[in-house]
């Protein structure tokens, strides 16, 4: 069937409907439309978030099947919106509403953001390059690879220290330039071998920018803001923040790795006062205290490593001598 011209009827619910958008009134606006349309856009919370709405249509045309069955309305218009978080922006769109038992019953848009626009717009920013290329001068846009979601996984793997399912998310080899300016080539047996001088880590990312020069092939790269702590088993912590740029491959694959960072700014005064009355390490002591007061030496020395020494600056002795030697010292003075 063919489109015939519809009713002023169904244009000036449309145009009821403008102002009522524009007026930032919820009951007026949801009163135009059906249930099912009010149940499905919920436009409390976008007039909640707005300072004001400006939505100025320049053509409004109804539109119905022959019979009268179908009807909408094509809406041609600009409209401004500002933020109360003091965000601006001007689109230019084009909608249809479809009309049933004389209410707004469901709407489609298409818009065209002004390049003038704070934000929004499909591109961005400027690629240089190190030195000229065919791709210096380009702007940047956002990609949508899957890169935030394979991040997402790894981070969580190393979080978990599971060298197998990390290994998943890199090429065969990767090129890794570390903050210290020392380059790697990683392989396989580096993620399996990656957690074995460490305790524990825990990588918190603040924000994965998934990007791509416009007009290039679908390579990427994702820059992960974040925190990582390290604590080795020698005893020492890595504590910095970070900034690293991971290069995805045409198989969506990490192919490369840079990397920056700077010192966590520990509060020095937290760092001072904080102790723990629990924990593994205090069980332990406790244990081996509880064993010498009683005099129970074998029981005490089980709490030592069989290459523990000591030092014991009452004696006028730097020289750190095993452990087994403490245990005589005490035994004869248990004897006497």
């Amino acid at each position: 069937k063919a489109f015939q011209l519809g009713s002023d009827k169904d244009m000036e619910l449309v145009m009821k409907l403008v102002d009522a958008y524009n007026a930032m009134d919820v009951k007026a606006y949801e009163d135009l439309n059906t249930d099912e349309s009010n149940e499905k856009y919920n436009m409390s919370t976008w007039f909640e978030a707005m300072d004001s709405l400006s939505w100025v249509p320049f053509a409004v045309i109804p539109m119905h099947l022959e019979g009268g069955e179908y009807r909408t309305v094509h809406v041609w218009s600009n409209e401004y919106r500002r933020w109360k978080n003091g965000s601006t922006q001007k689109v230019v769109l084009m909608e249809a509403f479809g009309i049933k038992d004389d209410k707004i019953n469901w709407f489609s848009q298409w818009s065209r953001d002004d390049k003038e626009n704070e934000f929004g717009l499909r591109s961005g920013g400027k690629f240089f390059g190190q030195g000229e290329s065919e791709y210096s001068g380009r702007a940047l846009v956002f990609s949508n690879r899957g890169e935030v979601e394979i991040l997402e996984k790894l981070i969580k793997d190393y979080n978990n220290m599971t060298s197998d399912s990390i290994k998943m998310a890199f090429a065969d080899t990767v090129s890794f330039l570390a903050a210290d300016g020392s380059k790697e080539q990683l392989v396989a047996e580096n993620w399996e071998k990656l957690f074995d001088p460490m305790d524990s880590v825990s990588w918190t990312p603040f924000s994965i920018v998934p990007l791509k020069i416009e007009d290039t092939d679908p390579t990427s790269g994702a820059i992960v803001l974040s925190n990582e702590v390290r604590h080795h088993k020698d005893g020492s912590v890595f504590n910095k923040d970070l900034v690293e740029l991971f290069f995805f491959d045409m198989d969506r694959k990490i192919s490369s790795v840079n990397q920056w960072s700077r010192e966590k700014d520990i509060d020095k005064e937290k760092t001072k006062n904080d102790f723990t009355l629990e924990g593994p390490e205090i069980d332990l002591i406790k244990k081996a205290v509880q064993h010498f007061t009683k005099g129970e030496l074998d029981a005490y020395r089980s709490c030592f490593t069989d290459s523990a020494t000591f030092v014991h600056n009452q004696w006028v002795n730097d020289n750190p001598q095993s452990i087994d030697e403490l245990v005589k010292i005490h035994q004869l003075a248990k004897d006497q």
